[in-house]
């Protein structure tokens, strides 16, 4: 009797085949788990496509809010300028009336008045003036006031400015 200690070739050959099945089987597990792994991926690409275009929009939203305070910029800026020509124009009134009252005085020394009359008058027309500036002061603190309410100027840059007024407040 022969032993036979070395597989024949049909053996192996089964040997192979069976690895090769059980390595396809393997495999094929395998490349399902791939292929929901790519399904998982492509779900959550889907989720953040969703996301990117809703933060798109959020963008062109915020794009014509930023078109529509321009806008409101612009307004603005036309108003301060229409205020600056008010501005001029009442300096032009205040011009006119130094100069009138420069016309007085010289008709005053003409006229040789006494210096208790001119100190009288020169007090009121002073008290005039102060009085003129003063309501224009309270406009530009008003108006300082309403800019600081509708948030153009900040608190502390309301405060700088109407420190720049000729009278002082009392706080």
């Amino acid at each position: 009797m022969y032993m036979q200690t070395e597989p024949s070739l049909r053996d192996v050959l089964q040997a192979v085949q069976t690895a090769v099945e059980t390595l396809s089987v393997k495999m094929d597990s395998k490349f399902e788990l791939v292929d929901k792994q790519f399904k998982r991926v492509d779900e959550r690409f889907d989720v953040v496509d969703e996301l990117f275009c809703g933060v798109k929009e959020r963008f062109d939203e915020m794009d014509e809010r930023f078109v529509g305070m321009d806008q409101r910029f612009d307004g603005m800026d036309q108003r301060f300028a229409g205020m600056d020509q008010r501005f001029d124009e009442a300096h032009e009134v205040v011009q006119g009336l130094a100069a009138h009252m420069d016309e007085r005085f010289t008709k005053i020394e003409v006229a040789m008045v006494t210096k208790d009359y001119l100190d009288v008058r020169m007090g009121q027309l002073r008290g005039d003036l102060v009085g003129m500036v003063r309501k224009g002061d309270d406009k530009v603190d008003a108006v300082i006031d309403e800019l600081e309410i509708r948030k153009v100027v900040d608190r502390s840059s309301s405060q700088r400015l109407k420190q720049l007024s000729p009278f002082p407040k009392l706080r």
